[in-house]
């Protein structure tokens, strides 16, 4: 499965084409190691929504995948974007 849809925001707004690449590549990954979903036919779509929180110094971190029918979210604060996006991504549950 590749991933073939998707964005990233930090803070609403836009990112930079590496940190896009950085997540695109990890749910691309988090897809191969998943024996238990089904093949699909049709596109995988993610977004990736950073909040970085001036205040206490974290950035949390909300992911959603959707893979045809079923939708998997993850929600986590770390200190830095990529550790707050891989906190969330081992976080992914099926969202009903």
């Amino acid at each position: 499965m590749k991933v073939s849809n998707g964005y990233v925001t930090v803070n609403e707004l836009p990112t930079k084409n590496r940190l896009f690449k950085f997540c695109e590549k990890k749910i691309d990954q988090w897809l191969q190691t998943r024996s238990d979903l089904e093949p699909l036919e049709g596109p995988v779509e993610f977004s990736v929504s950073f909040t970085e929180d001036d205040e206490s110094s974290q950035v949390s971190c909300q992911t959603e995948i959707q893979l045809g029918a079923h939708i998997y979210r993850g929600c986590d604060l770390a200190p830095d974007t990529q550790q707050a996006f891989m906190h969330s991504l081992k976080r992914l549950h099926a969202a009903h």
